[in-house]
């Protein structure tokens, strides 16, 4: 087994690891995922994983988009399920648009454009979050 593909596999169980972690910390209600970011980074998740496939023809490298895509929907229903989204704001309505109009641009795109457009709609789906953290610290817990 080559080092790119251990790595591989270290960092799918990293991934994994700290999605296991933030969604217990769901569950136990330490913490009300921002319904906003977690729509995003879904749909982000499945044109990430399909782009990045696409483009590297890797299935060893795309590890970590195969889990990031499963464990995302999941932590996604998960929360959703249990009821454990905050109400949104007219900001975090603004950034799932932008989302969504993101998604619908990297359909139309090449595999390559689509996967360098999911580095910016990441960072638009960080903002709900980013600005109820800056609000309010303890809404998030660092560890995940």
């Amino acid at each position: 087994m080559n080092t790119s593909i251990i790595l591989a596999l270290l960092s799918g169980l990293g991934t994994t690891l700290a999605y296991l972690d933030y969604n217990r910390v769901v569950l136990k209600g330490e913490t009300k995922p921002n319904g906003a970011t977690w729509a995003i980074w879904s749909a982000i998740a499945l044109i990430s994983t399909s782009s990045y496939f696409a483009a590297s023809g890797d299935v060893w490298k795309s590890i970590i988009p195969f889990a990031n895509i499963l464990l995302c929907i999941g932590t996604f229903v998960l929360a959703l399920m249990c009821g454990k989204f905050k109400r949104l704001d007219v900001t975090d309505w603004y950034a799932l648009a932008i989302g969504i109009v993101a998604v619908v641009v990297w359909k139309m795109t090449t595999a390559t454009y689509a996967n360098l457009i999911v580095q910016v709609a990441i960072i638009i789906g960080f903002i709900p979050t980013w600005k109820n953290v800056w609000r309010t610290p303890s809404c998030e817990k660092p560890r995940p």
